[in-house]
């Protein structure tokens, strides 16, 4: 059964789904995820890349096709590349190269993928690398760490997955696996504040088991849910029917993702029973088999009747697969795609294009036709459009620096080789633009037209309600009837705005033919402005110098309010930058000297860290791990009294010893006293088992100091020559004094075992000894210890116990002499257990390869059960080094690690001693005598290990480092081959120096404009609720739209670049004067199915607004487009 869990304890998850439109016949939906890479319309389908690539696509390809979202997995990139180089890499979006959202599948897919190469238990997922057939464990943990590690938007549960023909027993373990799996996800999930957890509903075809996961997981307060172990082989009908199932009990504030699902049918119906997120390899895998996926089926273009059709794979869609042709196209609209135009003061004039970069205009008639010919390019010619923009620098010294965007004007019907949505597809890319709120709106609208039905006023609300950045701009005043004008909407009478309106007249279609120069056209603008009887009045606040005057002012109060947020983010990332740069500040490639100062700066500086690592320091301080001096301490005071305590066998051993020593030295005699030699025999013989942990203590703090030595010269990493030079010699050292540091630890044992003391205060003596040994059958006693001696406290994980019942657990453990206890926690107030220590021993665990637990385990000599069920139970630390630590404590409470070789167990020898009383007197004396004697010895080679370590290798190693090691680098090798910098580390130091300085001009550039820069106060608020109305009638008499009359002479203008204005900083504005059609009717509640067959047939879903033609039917719910991220516009 699953464990039960309070939803409250958990932490509360974000809610990333927004709804936006429900459709009153089926449970489809429309919404948005807010996700850290930016918002995903949802109904989605997530293109997979296994390993961090779309085969046969590009990851800006996917972006300009609308991809907000793609799929990888972790079990692929956790064998290869790996997490570690994907983390050094800036996370999975860095290594792909892709700026939008990830989501990456936990790895259970491969359970049933390569089923062949898997084994299921309840710590995780064994697999078989099918790249090399190495083992490797996939735990819950190991997943969602190396999840965090990718950086993934959206990270998956391990779950157990079986495949959905399967039923019986296997289908209801794995349910109830995934649900234990799905807490120690949540459990190890490191970053819950920027990585969403999604749960993944399991339980096959059976609904009760898919019911009952339902309700266990909905009770785990996670971002989103899975539909898992679905589209394996099953009915439609019975895959639809789970899939409702599902979502009929799913949060309705919670994204529902159904995965593994990418046939069109399937999408569909998944759609209307309330899905909301999908992914599959089928789609990208039939386009590299040369398929397409159109409405009618399957369409096979390496078919020979496709050899030579260049029309578009289908004209009704939009992408640009089914668009790109080969066709010669016709003249028609000019503006089909956003033109970003960047303006840059400079002393030079030249533009250059970002699809170009090596190429400098100077000519902008040349320009111009770049702009015609880079359009054509990606659209074609006959008047199709692209939402991918144009960018486009001009270098100029008569322009400020500034990001200008000319978007295309809205079309209600479509022309030429436009979809029918056109009208929406343009709406999106406008609003795309304009709801950044550092823009500056120009809503453009010809004076021919009625201006209660101006699209470009009615966006412009949509995304500006206070009217703070939106401009008004009437154009064609001089195509407007006689005896008609716009005096009352330039005087901003007529339908209001803030910022009122500004009248232009622009070269007509005859002029720019004419090559009618600028200078010209602003003369003809200023005469009409002045002849003209309605305007004559408020000529000096009209025409294209006003306009550029106006947004002057309006962008200088626009870029002054926007400065302190800049400067507070322009700040924080110098201050990032400051502590990497500091090194590199006073960098002077050309002084000479440089090198000979950087090689002893680099040698003094590793002298120090070196001594700070050693003995310490307060600055620097890792609170992540034990390093340098504190590793070695540990050694010393823990690792070191662990193995002279190993050298301390059983009883048996010992006594059988010395029986064999008396019995040798009393020969055929029979003796009357306990011999002396026996003692000094079974001494020296303990004496000389205390040189192998001595040497290997030895060995450890070597082997510490060259670890610090490699930690301190990652400093020189900008220097690789000097890096390795420095290691080599300052291990060489080391080396050197490990040789004589051990013949000086030999010569202190062999000290010890020349002469036996017996005259040590500490020495029990004969007369203690004797007394001691009326006690046969006590075990030998504890120093110090009490009536309870607690040796040890401390966490630890069990993780062979209940396997069915919820796998490994942590506990809180206490050893004392006698026993070994276990509680739930540190309080100590609900007992789980207690464990005799008698007849228990110590074995090592070996490590499991994916798994970042340290293993030991406890059993019992006698083939006992430990622990209910369990012939032994194991053991999990963080570290090695705590592992070592809780063995000492069990030596110290008698429990001695497993022998390598078998106990002899002889019953003649056992009986040898056992059968004389005097003779065990004698024995249980001279044990007594042992004991006390080598605990002395212990004490004082306890004592003199360390100091003589630190005496002979580590000061000494200290003292070389600072005073020799300068003169071996200069006698190694040349000072010029030593300072040869890395190519790698010059790039990134250029790199940051780069970014240091433009950081600083940026500050300084804001705080000349924030001291030289006088703003206007902004407009008081007008009533512009008019906007809010969808009437189509004009609200006076005076002015009549002209819709197909022309002044002689005078072809019906177009909207496109010309030399007269300036581009203006997002213009919105019509092509035509079509009235928009009317907001159709919601219909009333239905049924969800007609006739109550959820799967008679597919049911209706909503369509997104941005994709809804002018003849779709009432009924269908609409969503707004959503609003791109904001950006600075400078």
């Amino acid at each position: 059964m699953a464990a039960a869990v309070n939803p409250t304890s958990l932490e509360s998850a974000p809610r990333i789904m927004r709804l936006v439109a429900e459709c009153s016949r089926s449970r489809a939906r429309a919404g948005e995820l807010r996700l850290p890479h930016g918002p995903v319309a949802t109904p989605v389908f997530m293109p997979v890349g296994t390993q961090a690539t779309m085969k046969g696509i590009t990851a800006e390809q996917l972006d300009a096709l609308g991809c907000r979202i793609c799929l990888g997995n972790t079990y692929h990139l956790g064998l290869r590349p790996g997490p570690e180089l994907i983390q050094k890499a800036h996370g999975l979006h860095g290594f792909m190269n892709w700026p939008h959202n990830l989501l990456t599948d936990s790895g259970g897919f491969q359970m049933v993928s390569l089923v062949s190469l898997s084994e299921v238990t309840e710590e995780g997922v064994r697999f078989r690398s099918p790249y090399d057939g190495d083992e490797t464990l996939l735990s819950p943990e190991k997943s969602v760490e190396i999840q965090n590690a990718l950086g993934s938007d959206i990270i998956m549960q391990l779950d157990d997955v079986v495949s959905s023909t399967v039923t019986g027993p296997r289908v209801e373990e794995a349910m109830y696996r995934s649900i234990r799996w799905l807490d120690r996800c949540i459990a190890a999930h490191q970053r819950p504040d920027k990585q969403n957890l999604f749960a993944i509903i399991q339980g096959g075809l059976d609904a009760d088991l898919r019911a009952t996961c339902l309700e266990e997981m909905t009770k785990r307060d996670v971002p989103g849910f899975a539909i898992g172990g679905l589209s394996g082989g099953e009915s439609k009908g019975q895959f639809w029917r789970m899939v409702a199932l599902s979502t009929s009990r799913l949060p309705k504030d919670k994204p529902r993702y159904l995965m593994g699902v990418g046939y069109a049918t399937d999408l569909v119906v998944c759609v209307a029973l309330g899905c909301d997120m999908f992914d599959c390899v089928f789609p990208t895998r039939t386009a590299r088999f040369g398929s397409a996926l159109v409405p009618t089926g399957n369409l096979q273009l390496k078919k020979k009747q496709y050899e030579k059709d260049f029309r578009p794979i289908d004209s009704n869609c939009t992408c640009p697969t089914c668009q790109k042709d080969f066709l010669p196209r016709g003249s028609g609209i000019v503006t089909r795609r956003p033109l970003i135009l960047q303006l840059i003061f400079s002393k030079t004039e030249y533009a250059e294009f970002l699809h170009c970069k090596s190429k400098k205009f100077t000519d902008f008639d040349e320009v111009r036709q770049e702009i015609e010919a880079e359009t054509d390019r990606v659209t074609g010619t006959n008047k199709g459009i692209s939402p991918v923009p144009i960018n486009l620098r001009v270098y100029s010294p008569h322009v400020l620096n500034l990001t200008l965007i000319d978007l295309p004007g809205i079309t209600k019907v479509p022309v030429g080789d436009q979809p029918p949505d056109i009208e929406y597809q343009i709406k999106d890319m406008i609003l795309q633009f304009i709801s950044r709120e550092s823009s500056l709106i120009l809503a453009v609208t010809p004076a021919n037209m009625d201006l209660a039905n101006s699209d470009a006023l009615k966006l412009a609300k949509e995304v500006d309600p206070q009217g703070l950045r939106t401009i008004g701009v009437i154009t064609k005043l001089d195509l407007m009837d006689e005896g008609t004008d716009a005096r009352d909407i330039l005087e901003n009478k007529l339908l209001p705005l803030r910022r009122g309106y500004i009248g232009v007249v622009n070269r007509s279609q005859k002029d720019i033919e004419g090559k009618k120069d600028i200078r010209a056209a602003l003369a003809a603008e200023r005469k009409f402005f002045l002849s003209h009887p309605a305007y004559r009045h408020m000529a000096d606040r009209m025409g294209t110098p006003h306009l550029q005057k106006t947004l002057n002012q309006q962008l200088t109060n626009h870029i002054r309010e926007s400065l302190p947020a800049l400067r507070s983010k322009l700040q924080s990332q110098l201050l990032s930058l400051e502590k990497e740069v500091e090194e590199y500040k006073n960098f002077r490639p050309d002084d000479p000297t440089r090198k000979t100062k950087a090689l002893l700066q680099m040698v003094q500086q590793f002298g120090v860290d070196f001594e700070k690592r050693i003995e310490g320091s307060g600055d620097q301080v890792d609170t992540l791990e034990l390093s340098g001096g504190a590793r070695i301490n540990r050694i010393f005071h823990e690792r070191f009294p662990f193995e002279l305590v190993k050298m301390e066998f059983d009883e048996k051993d010992l006594r059988r010893e010395i029986s064999y020593a008396i019995k040798n030295i009393h020969g055929v005699r029979t003796g009357l006293f306990t011999p002396d030699l026996a003692f000094e025999a079974i001494v020296k013989k303990q004496v000389v088992k205390l040189k192998e942990p001595c040497l290997k203590c030895v060995d450890l703090v070597i082997q510490e100091l060259i670890n610090t030595v490699r930690q301190c010269t990652s400093k020189l990493n900008s220097y690789p020559r000097l890096r390795e030079e420095t290691e080599r010699i300052v291990t060489t050292y080391i080396r050197e004094r490990e040789g004589r540091t051990k013949d000086q630890i030999l010569l202190l044992i062999d000290i010890e075992q020349s002469y036996i003391n017996t005259n040590h205060e500490d020495f029990i003596g004969f007369a203690n000894a004797q007394q001691r040994s009326t006690q046969l059958n006590k075990k030998r006693a504890i120093p110090n210890q009490g009536e309870i001696l607690v040796i040890r406290r401390g966490w630890l994980t069990i993780n062979n116990i209940s396997l069915m019942k919820g796998g490994s657990k942590e506990y809180w453990f206490v050893l004392t002499a006698e026993s070994l206890s276990w509680y739930k926690d540190e309080e100590e107030k609900e007992k789980k257990y207690m464990l005799p220590l008698d007849n228990l021993k110590i074995r090592d665990v070996e490590k499991g390869f994916m798994s970042n637990k340290h293993v030991f385990a406890i059993f019992n000599t006698e083939q006992r059960n430990v622990y209910k069920d369990l012939r032994q139970i194991e053991l999990a630390c963080d570290s090695q080094e705590d592992v070592d630590s809780w063995k000492a404590s069990f030596l110290r409470a008698g429990v001695y690690p497993e022998k390598d070789q078998a106990e002899n167990e002889d019953g003649v020898q056992e009986n040898t001693f056992s059968m004389d009383p005097q003779l065990e007197r004698q024995v249980e004396t001279i044990r007594n005598l042992v004991d006390s004697y080598v605990a002395i010895i212990n004490k004082s080679i306890r004592d003199l290990m360390p100091k003589t370590i630190m005496h002979l290798m580590i000061n000494n190693t200290k003292a070389f480092i600072h005073h020799e090691l300068l003169a071996y680098l200069y006698s190694s090798a040349d000072q010029s081959s030593l300072m040869e910098e890395s190519a790698d580390q010059a790039q990134r130091r250029d790199d940051m120096l780069r970014m240091y300085h433009a950081l600083k001009e940026a500050l300084n550039i804001i705080g000349d404009i924030s001291t030289s820069t006088v703003s206007t106060p902004v407009p008081p608020p007008v009533d512009d609720t008019w906007l809010q109305s969808t009437t189509s009638h004009s609200p006076t008499p005076q002015r009549r739209p002209l819709s197909s009359v022309h002044p002689p002479g005078r072809p019906p203008a177009v909207r496109g670049p010309t030399p007269g204005p300036p581009l203006i900083p997002v213009p919105v504005g019509p092509t035509a004067s079509f009235a928009a059609p009317p907001i159709p009717s919601r219909p009333g509640p239905q049924s969800m199915f007609a006739n109550n067959d959820p799967f008679s047939a597919p049911p209706q879903i909503p369509s997104r607004p941005a994709r809804i033609p002018p003849s779709i039917p009432p009924g269908v719910p609409r969503r707004p487009p959503p609003s791109a991220p904001a950006r600075p516009f400078f």
